[in-house]
């Protein structure tokens, strides 16, 4: 199941108190990603398993406070090759290799 958490969202921007924040990130904007769910039974896994895209845009939110892992505080606005925009926690991603890309 995809990780969604509801949560007061806000846009990350380079503010030096969201500088920890961004430590954090396993991602940044430009990153190219890979969307990894291996759980079948994922309602998002046969959408969206294995596919490529691009982040566009980081949000954070509260849902580290809820979960206990502060990693879960961003949600990345990926932008998949079809055009499409989904919306996802870092669990869920994973970095594209140059070889994957092509």
């Amino acid at each position: 199941m995809s990780h969604v958490i509801k949560s007061t969202i806000s846009t990350v921007t380079d503010r030096p108190e969201k500088k920890l924040n961004r430590l954090m990130r396993r991602f940044e904007v430009g990153d190219r990603v890979q969307i990894d769910i291996p759980d079948k039974d994922d309602l998002d896994h046969e959408r969206l398993h294995s596919r490529h895209g691009t982040i566009v845009e980081i949000f954070e939110d509260d849902a580290g406070q809820e979960t206990g892992d502060p990693r879960d505080s961003h949600l990345f606005s990926v932008k998949i090759d079809d055009d499409s925009v989904e919306y996802l926690r870092w669990r869920d991603l994973r970095p594209v290799s140059d070889r994957e890309d092509s």
